[in-house]
């Protein structure tokens, strides 16, 4: 059975990074596993899937052409967080969706300043200034505030009461 046909679902995943020069980055160990997975069982299920997937990130592979159409899956590869708030203000703000699930681990703090050159290694050390980003699930909310949202925290070292407290605390308020 077909339970979510024809629905539209946005599924973010992997990783952004933050560009220190022309060939080094920041960025985080998120694989897009969880968003990737989710993915596709949505499309197993009949949903219409936009897939918006870090760099190096796993996308949804199409194994069965029979329980899956190529059409209900939507790829959007990004690189930083600039590039993802850009394509869910710009590309897809005028779309619908029923769902989203943003399973993206979207950089907290990206660099201040982003050279144009490489630098050079020679250089003994190198100081950073990191600015901290907007919250994108606060931008997702924003546009689309009647889609049904699920939204991922990573946390460590917390105890299971702790991390119970910290889900009760984010489902009696919005992102901010």
């Amino acid at each position: 059975m077909l339970l979510l046909k024809k629905k539209n679902i946005l599924i973010t995943a992997g990783s952004t990074r933050g560009y220190l020069d022309a060939v080094r980055y920041i960025t985080n160990t998120s694989t897009g596993k969880l968003g990737s997975e989710i993915a596709y069982e949505a499309m197993s299920r009949g949903a219409v899937v936009t897939y918006i997937y870090g760099t190096d990130s796993l996308f949804p592979v199409i194994q069965d052409r029979n329980e899956i159409k190529p059409s209900q899956l939507k790829l959007i590869e990004i690189e930083t967080n600039d590039d993802l708030v850009k394509v869910i203000r710009e590309k897809l703000k005028k779309n619908k969706f029923d769902a989203i699930v943003h399973a993206m681990a979207v950089a907290d703090y990206v660099p201040a300043k982003t050279k144009p050159d490489k630098t050079p290694s020679k250089k003994r050390e190198w100081l950073l200034k990191l600015v901290k980003t907007p919250k994108v699930i606060a931008i997702i909310r924003d546009i689309w505030p009647d889609a049904f949202l699920v939204g991922f925290k990573l946390e460590v070292n917390r105890t299971k009461d702790d991390l119970i407290k910290t889900a009760r605390r984010f489902l009696k308020k919005k992102p901010s």
